[in-house]
């Protein structure tokens, strides 16, 4: 019985929303958009932090960490002959595995392009409980150091791009110039341990030094023990707990320490669990993105709760027009309850078709976003923002939750029983009881969405604000008339020797090119996605392994540089000299060091930095610390948007630091007569002169450059992102304060007439209107203005050079609200002013 009446409800309510097709489509929009925000972000949230990993039994998978006793916020990852001995004496897990990261060439024909690949030991997909798709995992031969047998396993996707060749196993895939035997195929949806970068191929560990890819440069040798670059995960032992683990690997840490004092001294290991979001010595902290995923919901949220505020004041306005029909359901016998609930369904099925049609929208958002940032960061950075059966529930639940925002109180109060009124169906006498009664609540909700539509719109602004303070920074250095180029001679298979001739010849080259004044080569590039970094500090002081000298190193960033550098970007020097050719080219040549006037302020606040000598690296890397002579001082460059504060930095010659992936900068002669996009074709065409294998992996100008950085990318995203809950905030109040204006102008349309019969003018009428629409506006202005000062704290720390309570964004947000809304009150009073006074009169 209650099935049939449940059926029966559902068939009324059709019939109820097709009689109204203006409100069905109105309302269906409106929560399109709130419901389709919701349902991206979280799509977003799940890709980033929710959807389970493709590993079996994932709580039992951790991290395992090289912790320093004496400063507990010092760590360091794990050389192979560690992470061996451990491996094999350990008790506090099932199986453990190493593996680091790495970017390579994949050469197709004539052409190379960069991806990112693991490195892992023959246990790795064991670790994790995945079966392989296709083949075979490694063997421990392979993974022994030095081996250097050259088989990969390749991801789902390498596969597919394949088009799933079924005789896949067997055939070459080449890597760097050299051919691997394909072996394996991993199983769709696998990125190892990280949810947004999946590896293209995993490589065996005996191939470590083989690829020479390492981001900083270190050689690579897994056979010694000074060598820390793997990360180690595990699977922990049956029934054995993260305590009872960190316990029995304290045990086995004071073993190896005795065993081997210059690794291990001062060092401990523990447990921890894996971060999803990257790779890192030290345990990962995901507070800030968990902080951005709860911002994003919560302002998505606001958005939902303005869409259902303003689709409750419609469904207040529709029942006031449909008091004759309920009243006569009442006189009929039915209750109260199954009006309700009638009246629940109809706004359950609008729910359903809004919550589809943002389904809609929400996946051609994130297929939008995702295509934007791969074109950033190229390299196999994916959101895994699928519309999956998490997402789908969670739509549904929107959907749910919206119908009882804006159902549920108008259902309630339409229902009330007042039958003979209602059937009499006149308004004459009881208009202004009851528009007293029924506007009471109208202009709550609507000055609730002014107030939250402000806050929004100030919190995008702030946004906004930041990115145009982004757009215009002022690094230090020319952006213009700068040509930037990047390759990477590894790619195809250089050696170091080979690549650095390849390099000196082709500066050479680009030098002599006919417009081209200065050319300077680099291993990092200003904005770039690598950023390199090293502890620095007076010569003389303690190692940094002492537990003293933490205090007396500085944190820097790190370039290696050729000899016109600062030329070709157009930067000063301030003291001292700038490198010369055999120190960019040699790496024999004397160690020196340029560094800025950031870090000759922390390192010598009182003293003449020329001359002095200083210290950097890790002493337990194979190169060691570095002594090197400071023999230039350059300004202080803004070389990236986070952190926004310029940080200190040292160049050192790239011919002491040679990285296979390298940047060459190139300043336009002024007296060019070519244009940068001919001058680009000229340099294109001299490397390929020089070897026409030789990959280019970025040829463009060092402004365009900039305006595309993945940093910059983040910021505009996350302002278009806030501008975009603002405007539909802003359309929404403005949408909600005009339909209640409206009504009013409806149900007043006696009143009006009446008191232009008496003498009234049209503008007396207008600002009749118009009085009760700025009454509640400056309601909701006011209590706005107070959530953005609160919102405008909560999000400080994701500003980008901006002010909490930057006072161009809230006066320009508010008077933005104030306009849109000063405009929906105008348009129902000019309306009400040419209301035609007999017609007004006879109005039933």
């Amino acid at each position: 019985m209650e099935l049939d009446s449940f059926f029966q409800d559902i068939r009324y309510a059709i019939r109820t929303i097709v009689k109204t097709p203006v409100f069905a489509a109105l309302a269906v929009l409106i929560l399109a958009l709130g419901i389709g925000v919701n349902t991206a972000i979280f799509s977003l949230v799940n890709g980033m932090l929710l959807r389970p990993l493709l590993i079996t039994n994932p709580q039992e998978i951790v991290g395992l960490y090289s912790k320093n006793i004496t400063r507990p916020d010092s760590y360091r990852a794990f050389s192979y002959p560690h992470y061996r001995d451990i491996r094999e004496r350990n008790e506090a897990f099932a199986s453990l595995a190493a593996h680091d990261m790495a970017f390579v060439g994949i050469n197709e024909g004539d052409t190379a392009r960069r991806t990112f690949i693991e490195l892992i030991s023959s246990n790795y997909f064991s670790t994790f409980g995945v079966q392989l798709l296709e083949g075979r995992g490694f063997t421990p031969e392979e993974e022994r150091p030095e081996s250097a047998i050259p088989v990969a396993i390749v991801s789902y996707g390498y596969w597919n791009k394949q088009g799933r060749d079924p005789e896949l196993i067997g055939k070459t895939v080449r890597v760097n110039g050299s051919p691997f035997t394909i072996v394996g195929i991993a199983p769709q949806g696998f990125s190892g341990t990280m949810a947004l970068l999946t590896p293209e191929l995993w490589l065996p560990l005996g191939m470590y030094e083989v690829l020479g890819t390492d981001l900083d440069g270190e050689k690579r040798s897994l056979t010694n023990r000074g060598y820390s670059k793997l990360f180690v995960v595990g699977r922990l032992a049956p029934g054995l707990s993260q305590v009872e683990a960190d316990t029995r690997l304290g045990v086995l840490a004071a073993q190896l320490e005795s065993e081997f004092p210059d690794e291990s001294e001062e060092h401990t290991l523990i447990t921890h669990p894996r971060s999803r979001l990257g790779l890192s010595t030290s345990p990962m902290d995901q507070s800030e993105v968990t902080l951005a995923s709860v911002v994003l919901s919560a302002m998505a949220g606001i958005v939902l709760l303005i869409a259902c505020l303003n689709l409750a004041n419609m469904m207040l306005a529709r029942a006031t027009s449909r008091r004759r029909e309920i009243a006569i359901r009442l006189a009929l016998g039915s209750t109260r309850r199954r009006l309700i609930r009638q009246l629940l369904t109809e706004g359950l099925l609008l729910s359903l078709a809004g919550g589809l049609a943002g389904l809609l929208l929400a996946y051609g958002g994130m297929r939008f976003l995702t295509s934007t940032l791969e074109a950033v960061i190229p390299f196999g950075i994916s959101l895994n923002a699928h519309l999956d059966a998490r997402v789908l529930v969670a739509m549904l639940g929107f959907c749910l939750l919206s119908t009882l925002i804006f159902g549920l109180g108008p259902a309630w109060k339409s229902s009330r029983p007042n039958v003979v009124p209602d059937l009499k169906d006149t308004v004459g006498a009881s208009i202004e009881a009851g528009r007293r009664r029924l506007l009471c609540a109208r202009n709550l909700l609507v000055v609730g969405q002014l107030a939250l539509s402000l806050a929004l719109l100030t919190a995008g602004g702030l946004f906004i604000r930041g990115a145009f303070e982004a757009a215009g920074l002022d690094p230090g250095f020319s952006l213009d008339q700068s040509l930037l180029i990047e390759m990477d001679a590894g790619l195809v298979g250089y050696d170091e020797a080979r690549g650095r001739q390849l390099y000196v010849d082709l500066m050479d080259d680009l030098r002599a090119l006919p417009g081209i004044e200065y050319a300077g080569i680099a291993a990092t590039v200003p904005f770039g996605n690598v950023r390199l970094g090293e502890r620095v500090r007076r010569a003389g002081g303690p190692e940094p392994d002492d537990g003293s000298a933490e205090d007396l190193s500085v944190s820097a960033g790190f370039n290696a540089i050729g000899a016109d550098y600062f030329r070709a970007l157009d930067v000063p020097l301030l003291r001292g000299r700038t490198f010369n050719r055999f120190e960019e080219e040699s790496a024999s040549s004397p160690p020196v060091a340029i560094i800025n006037e950031e870090l000759a302020r922390r390192l010598f606040p009182e003293e003449e930095p020329l001359g002095q000598t200083i210290q950097y690296g890790k002493p337990n890397s194979e190169k060691g610390t570095r002594a090197l002579e400071v023999v230039g001082v350059v300004p202080t460059l803004q070389q990236s948007l986070i952190p926004a504060r310029a940080e200190p930095y040292i160049y050192v010659p790239f011919g002491q630091e040679f990285r296979s992936n390298a940047h060459v900068h190139l300043r336009v002669s002024q007296r060019s007569e070519g244009n940068e996009a001919d001058l680009l074709q000229s340099v294109r065409q001299q490397i390929h002169a020089t070897d026409e294998r030789l990959p280019i992996l970025t040829s463009t100008t060092l402004r365009e450059h900039f305006d595309g950085s993945a940093e910059l990318w983040l910021v505009r995203t996350g302002a278009q992102l806030f501008s975009l809950f603002g405007g539909l905030a802003l359309f929404l109040a403005a949408a909600g304060v005009y339909g209640v204006r409206s009504f009013m102008v409806a149900q007043s349309t006696r009143e009006i007439g009446i008191r232009m019969a008496l003498g009234a003018t049209e503008r007396d009428a207008i600002g009749l209107v118009l009085r009760e629409g700025l009454y509640l506006t400056s309601w909701g202005l006011g209590i706005g203005l107070a959530l953005a000062l609160g919102a405008g704290q909560l999000l400080s720390s994701m500003l980008y050079k901006v002010s909490a309570t930057d006072p161009v964004v809230f006066v320009g947000t508010t008077l933005v609200l104030a306009l849109f809304s000063v405009l929906a009150c105008y348009l129902p009073a000019r309306r009400a002013a040419t209301v035609n006074t007999m017609v007004a009169l006879r109005y039933e």
